[in-house]
């Protein structure tokens, strides 16, 4: 595991603590650097671990998942008026996909995935750095849940070096009061008992259809080509050769042939690979 979180990130994860939520983490991080920290989270009720069932682990592969985030879109909301802008800009994905995509094949059914993707620019010496947060799971076959509830906001982190003690104060599937998502073709906006979730999407997979750049024109075009644009045979074979070992890995711990403190271990250095 390669965790690097420097000095101009660490004032940057969400500070004040949620103590009384009951969605816990436990260590170690699936993946973190100095702009991507991915943690499993768990739902607690009366200290006991609540089965939810989700469609856990699921395969999805980079390619697909780089293509959804490039179309998300919201409104963003300036102090007279409105624009549309893109959720994720080209470097974030190019930088996320891929071990978010592994993280998916990793977590269980009473788990979902909780992101923060830092956002580094000038202004961080002005302002402080800010970021997206949110969490990504499946509550039935084919369909990925994305709820966010910070979308290129100011963020703040603890003052140690830890992952593991980054706090997130919002649920982001009990947001119902943010600006909203724009739901790109073969997604929807979550609805409970007539009550819009703006910021919770719901992905149907097999419909979401590859694409080299984002539709919403929000943003300047990136001097550089966006992610996927052109095929990288190194770095594809890599990501396989991570595919192969975690699918490896996970027959392993299922058939009771490796300890699950020897799995946390072989599991953190093959996500390690995608830093190389």
């Amino acid at each position: 595991m390669n965790v690097r979180l420097t000095p101009a990130i660490l004032c940057a994860a969400l500070a004040s603590g949620c103590s009384s939520s009951p969605w816990k983490r436990l260590p170690p991080p699936l993946y973190a650097t100095a702009n991507l920290v991915l943690l499993r989270e768990h739902l607690e009720k009366d200290g006991q671990r609540v089965a939810l069932g989700y469609k856990h682990p699921m395969k999805l592969s980079a390619d697909k998942l780089a293509s959804l985030m490039s179309q998300l879109s919201y409104r963003h909301d300036h102090l007279l008026k409105s624009t549309r802008a893109n959720v994720f800009i080209p470097a974030e994905i190019d930088a996320s996909a891929e071990p978010i995509a592994l993280a998916l094949e990793e977590i269980q059914p009473d788990e979902r995935l909780r992101f923060l993707i830092v956002r580094s620019s000038w202004s961080d010496v002005l302002f402080g750095p800010s970021g997206t947060t949110g969490v990504m799971f499946s509550t039935e076959d084919g369909v990925l849940d994305i709820a966010l509830d910070k979308i290129d906001e100011g963020i703040h982190l603890p003052e140690s070096n830890e992952p593991m003690r980054i706090a997130f104060p919002d649920d982001p599937t009990a947001l119902v009061d943010a600006s909203p998502l724009y739901p790109p073709t073969g997604t929807e906006l979550h609805t409970v008992s007539g009550t819009l979730h703006p910021r919770w999407l719901k992905a149907r997979l097999a419909e979401i259809t590859p694409t080299v750049k984002s539709k919403v024109a929000a943003q300047p075009a990136p001097a550089t080509a966006p992610p996927n644009a052109a095929k990288d045979p190194e770095k594809e074979a890599r990501y396989q050769r991570v595919r192969d070992r975690l699918d490896s890995l996970n027959r392993l711990r299922k058939d009771g042939a490796l300890a699950e403190e020897q799995y946390q271990i072989e599991f953190q250095k093959t996500m390690a690979e995608l830093d190389k």
